[in-house]
């Protein structure tokens, strides 16, 4: 579930993460986006003030980054 993250998935001003997709490697099929297993995977998560500035420092970091090497990332 973590690595189906987006940026769109954390709310930075209620201090959660929205879980609705999971990521997953196959060695035949390579990296693969799915909805979770069952209805009660799709959550809310609570997030302390910790994290959401951590997660905000990131996002500003990986923005600049995203800037300097735009078009060569592929996402």
């Amino acid at each position: 579930e973590l690595m189906g993250l987006d940026w769109e998935n954390i709310d930075f001003k209620n201090k959660e993460i929205t879980v609705n997709k999971s990521s997953q490697y196959l060695a035949s099929t390579g990296v693969y986006t799915k909805p979770p297993k069952t209805p009660s995977s799709f959550r809310h998560i609570s997030i302390p003030d910790s994290v959401i500035e951590i997660l905000e420092e990131y996002k500003l970091v990986w923005g600049a980054f995203i800037k300097m090497v735009g078009e060569y990332v592929k996402i």
